[in-house]
C-alpha cells in the first residue's frame, strides 16, 4: 500500500511539531503566548540537564528572558543586547577538575579575519571560535563576564595590540583580580 505525498508530509510535519520548540525568527513575530511557552519549555528542559549546565542556563533565563529556540541539548537567544547570539549547552558530567567547561557561548559580529589572525586567535585560547560564513567571533565559558574578557582580549590579539602569550598572561591576571574582589573593564563590557 502506497502512502500519498500529502499524508506523508502531514505526518512528518506533525512529528517535527512535537519534536522541536517553535523558533522565533523575528521580534515582530513573537507574541506574549509564544514567549511564555518557550520560557516554560526552557524551564522544563533544563530540569533534565546536568546541574552546572542548568545553573548557567537559569542565569541566562533570568537575564535575557525566554530563549528564541529550545532543544534538549541547547537553547539560543538571538539579538540580545550587544550579542548576535547566546547559546547555553547541556554538557553532561563528569567534568575535568578545575576546568572551565564552556556551558555558555556568546557571539558578536566581527569583520573577516586573515589566516594569520586565525592562527593567533587559536594560539591565544581554544575556547574562541570565528565563524567566517556569518562573520561572528564567539567565546565559550561558564559565565558571561569571562566570555566578555576572552572576546576583549581576542580583539587585542586580532588587532595586533598584544601577542597571544601576552593575552593569556593578562587573562590570568584579570581573573586573579576578580577573585580578589576587584573589577576590570575587560570583564564588564566589550571594548570594540
Amino acid at each position: 500500500m502506497a502512502i500519498s505525498r500529502p499524508l506523508l508530509a502531514g505526518a512528518v510535519a506533525a512529528c517535527l511539531a512535537g519534536c522541536f520548540s517553535p523558533v522565533k525568527d523575528s521580534a515582530s513575530q513573537d507574541t506574549v503566548e509564544a514567549s511564555a511557552y518557550r520560557r516554560s519549555l526552557a524551564g522544563t528542559t533544563i530540569e533534565d540537564w546536568a546541574p552546572m549546565a542548568a545553573m548557567s542556563a537559569r542565569r541566562l533565563l533570568e537575564q535575557y528572558g525566554a530563549p528564541d529556540e529550545v532543544r534538549p541539548e541547547f537553547m539560543v537567544w538571538r539579538g540580545k543586547d550587544r550579542w548576535q547570539r547566546i547559546t547555553a549547552w547541556n554538557i553532561p558530567e563528569p567534568y575535568p577538575q578545575g576546568d572551565d567547561i564552556g556551558f555558555v557561548e556568546h557571539a558578536v559580529e566581527y569583520p573577516p579575519l586573515t589566516p594569520a589572525q586565525l592562527v593567533n586567535l587559536s594560539a591565544f585560547d581554544s575556547r574562541l571560535m570565528y565563524y567566517g560564513l556569518v562573520q561572528t567571533l564567539a567565546a565559550r565559558s561558564d559565565r558571561e563576564e569571562v566570555n566578555i574578557l576572552r572576546l576583549n582580549l581576542a580583539d587585542d590579539v586580532l588587532a595586533w595590540r598584544v601577542t597571544p602569550e601576552q593575552a593569556r598572561q593578562r587573562y590570568g591576571e584579570i581573573l586573579n583580580l576578580e577573585a580578589a574582589g576587584k573589577s576590570s573593564p575587560y570583564m564588564s563590557k566589550l571594548r570594540f
